[in-house]
């Protein structure tokens, strides 16, 4: 009776409780007083949100809405709460405050209040378009991506000099401005704040910047000023000054009440912190982002994000300090079948677990040119897949974390602010089989290095396969020494394949290199392993973008099997590149007409490290580090005190100086008796050779070993004297019916600590 009474009661409301889900509405010309059913509907999105419960839906009529959004719930699995535009109609989430009634100001400025200010992060828009902040040189030009500078002749840690500054300006004239600076080797901008300005040397003192980036990035380069009232002197730049609200220098003739003026009023336009189960569709987003951070299972489909994040900086090296993009910080979340465009740092800033980017559309973002990116990824076993990215600052995905699934992504026209960039990009990273495949890279417009996938010094454990690069200034592939583990198989590639280091770091450990189409050298390394490359592309039609091989290719059945990798092939052999004849041609890219449906799904290859979590910086993501607890994916053993060690040493240090050898963790095992690590790894083949190695390095102990052991024969025992970093390696063969084997690190019951780092096991290949 109570059901059915309900039921009644919703309909008299005009509100849907199938399924036990009530639907309101929101309209512009609704009114919160009222109770959100159709005919009554709401004047605002978060009234509805803070009643909202799960399996509830919000339906919000056409118009613009200039408010964020909270939700008061969480749905559930099977009930989620879901925010959606009413069919056929515009919704706008608008981030900017409409700037009416102006008055003229000083000479042929206008103000006009009413709106706070948002410091770094302000931005305004005339005539429908982004005008920049007060600045000096004069931007000429409207495109953030190619920024108006002028030449710095040199800089230091807490100095720029610019011998171009006009000499009408007096002492002290840019205090409080914020500087923009590219210089030195270029990799990444940074921003500070000027302090002081002596007009007779041309110099403005700033606040100090990173040690990091005095020693990297000073020296000559280029610069621009902003955010001070005294560089308000040319059409179409404003500036917020104080209490006097906002000042414009509109164009010559022109009265801002005339033409649509806006100033963005909020950094979000929903915040889905701690809220899971939410969808949002088909809403248009501007001048805002969206948060989920520690969301889970939420969505985001068929939305349109434009000028998502802006800041001009202030204190600022390699990354700004603040959030930016649409921030996912969660598990289980999807964005699907969006626009995101235009940002001065990311697209999409994505961690977490199990999210998904799927059939997007992300461009111009990263105008800051700093280690942001359309897509900065961390996280563990994301998945990006059928994207279309274009025009970025630096890289076109930021690649961090582990396991991660980077395929059929076309990316291109990145590298248009820094130097010494990568269209996929990664430093100092174990990616713990991260694959990045089926894409199609090109155009990396870096005046300095540009390259097409770089992995930097100190990477391991990445595939790299069946992706077509083209368009790059210097190689198709990078691979920076130390570089461990990385499998590169049956690219096509318009270039060579590169690899630098200092003498001393010479190892490229575990990487192979086959199968591959080349129009440029491969590196020549005694560690990298080579096989079935040809420096021969002969395709049917590079300028129609068709790389599928001509008939009778030498790279026909030119290839090796490798599992995992090549399977399905069509001939007596895989043939070498990236399209296999006789095969369906794989397309990337977004396409919004035929929304693809792709499933996470690694790639079953014996080729790749066995080990999980071989260099231990899964531990550090999950915040585990120095504190003795669990080392995910291994057993401690002995005494139990073993933990992670952060290496206190910098990125190009010597290997010899740092705790870590790749990433920024190692296991240190303790200084009081016998303690160890232990990893059982399943799924090997019975009765096949292997090779198994380990680094190890003496603190104050005496002694560390590695052994193998359960493999099906006798222990195999390799020890490690040195204070230095060494490599141990172990071959062995399993046996006829062994499908595992025990790795292990272990210090005798002596005083003393050891370390360990950047495991492997892998096949044993004739060469190995």
């Amino acid at each position: 009776m109570r059901r059915v009474l309900l039921i009644a009661a919703g309909m008299a409301l005009g509100v849907n409780l199938s399924g036990w889900g009530a639907t309101y509405y929101v309209s512009p010309t609704g009114k919160d007083k009222l109770d959100g059913a159709q005919t009554r509907p709401f004047a605002t999105i978060q009234r509805a949100a803070l009643i909202m419960e799960p399996g509830d839906t919000c339906i919000i009529h056409g118009g613009m809405y200039q408010e964020t959004v909270r939700p008061l719930n969480s749905g559930t699995e099977g009930k989620p709460i879901v925010f959606r535009a009413y069919s056929g109609e515009r919704v706008i989430m608008a981030g900017a405050t409409d700037l009416t009634k102006w008055q003229p100001a000083d000479g042929a400025l206008w103000k006009v209040g009413g709106m706070g200010d948002m410091g770094q992060n302000n931005q305004v828009f005339l005539a429908g378009r982004q005008i920049p902040e007060a600045r000096w040189p004069d931007a000429n030009q409207i495109d953030p991506l190619k920024p108006q500078t002028a030449r710095v002749d040199d800089c230091g840690k807490d100095w720029v000099i610019c011998k171009t500054i006009p000499d009408k300006f007096p002492d002290d004239f840019f205090t409080g401005a914020t500087i923009w600076v590219l210089a030195g080797r270029k990799w990444t901008s940074w921003t500070s704040r000027v302090r002081g300005y002596v007009a007779a040397e041309k110099k403005l003192i700033i606040d100090p910047i990173s040690d990091q980036a005095a020693t990297f990035h000073t020296g000559p380069g280029e610069c621009f000023l902003s955010g001070v009232k005294n560089l308000l002197d040319h059409p179409w730049e404003w500036i917020f000054d104080g209490g006097n609200g906002l000042l414009l220098f509109p164009p010559l003739g022109v009265e801002p009440d005339n033409c649509l003026a806006y100033a963005k009023t909020r950094h979000l336009a929903f915040d889905l912190y701690k809220r899971s189960y939410i969808h949002i569709q088909g809403i248009e987003v501007q001048c805002a982002s969206i948060r989920l951070t520690e969301s889970s299972h939420s969505r985001l489909e068929n939305i349109r994000v434009t000028y998502v994040s802006q800041t001009r900086g202030g204190n600022t090296d390699y990354s700004p300090e603040e959030e930016s993009g649409i921030v996912v910080q969660g598990n289980y979340n999807v964005i699907r079948d969006c626009e995101i465009g235009y940002s001065s740092g990311n697209g999409i800033h994505l961690s977490g677990a199990r999210n998904q980017v799927v059939n997007c559309w992300i461009h111009h973002t990263n105008s800051l040119g700093s280690f942001d990116a359309p897509i900065r990824m961390a996280g563990r076993e994301n998945l990006i897949s059928h994207n279309t990215i274009h025009d970025a600052g630096r890289d076109g995905i930021l690649v961090s974390g582990t396991g991660h699934q980077i395929q059929y992504n076309h990316i291109y026209n990145t590298g248009r602010i820094c130097h010494d960039s990568g269209i996929l990009y990664a430093v100092n990273k174990d990616g713990e089989s991260t694959e990045i495949h089926h894409n199609w890279l090109h155009d990396n417009l870096s005046p300095g290095l540009g390259v097409g996938v770089f992995l930097d010094r100190y990477c391991a454990n990445y595939i790299v396969h069946h992706n077509v690069i083209w368009g790059t200034l210097q190689e198709g592939l990078r691979l920076n020494k130390i570089q461990n583990f990385t499998l590169v198989a049956n690219n096509t590639v318009f270039g060579g394949l590169a690899e630098w280091g200092r003498p001393h770091s010479d190892d490229m450990y575990g990487v192979r290199v086959c199968n591959n189409l080349f129009t440029a050298p491969v590196a020549s390394q005694p560690d990298i392993r080579l096989a079935s490359n040809l420096m021969n592309i002969e395709v049917q039609d590079v300028a129609a973008r068709d790389f599928r091989l001509k008939e009778n290719s030498p790279a026909i059945d030119a290839g090796i099997p490798i599992p995992g990798i090549t399977d399905g092939f069509a001939g007596k052999a895989p043939d070498c590149g990236a399209y296999e004849t006789g095969v369906e041609p794989w397309v990337c890219g977004h396409d919004f007409s035929a929304s693809p449906d792709p499933v996470f799904s690694r790639a079953s290859t014996a080729w790749r490290n066995r080990v999980a979590n071989a260099s231990f910086e899964d531990g550090a993501r999950r915040g585990m580090a120095g504190g003795g607890q669990d080392i995910p994916r291994w057993t401690k053993i002995g005494k139990g005190t073993a933990k992670l060690a952060l290496s206190k040493s910098s990125l190009v240090s010597d290997p010899d100086d740092r705790t870590a050898r790749l990433g920024r963790y190692s296991v240190v095992l303790g200084t009081d008796g016998e303690d160890g690590v232990e990893q059982k790894i399943e799924g090997l083949a019975p009765d096949t050779a292997y090779t198994a190695s380990a680094w190890a390095r003496l603190a104050e102990a005496p002694e560390v070993a590695v052994t193998v052991r359960d493999y099906g024969g006798e222990p195999i025992v390799k020890s490690v004297r040195s204070t230095a970093w060494e490599r141990v390696e172990i071959q062995f063969k399993t046996g006829p019916g062994s499908t595992s084997a025990v790795i292990c690190l272990r210090k005798p019951d002596v005083r003393g600590a050891a370390y360990g780092d950047d495991f492997g096991l892998i096949p044993t290949f004739a060469g190995n």
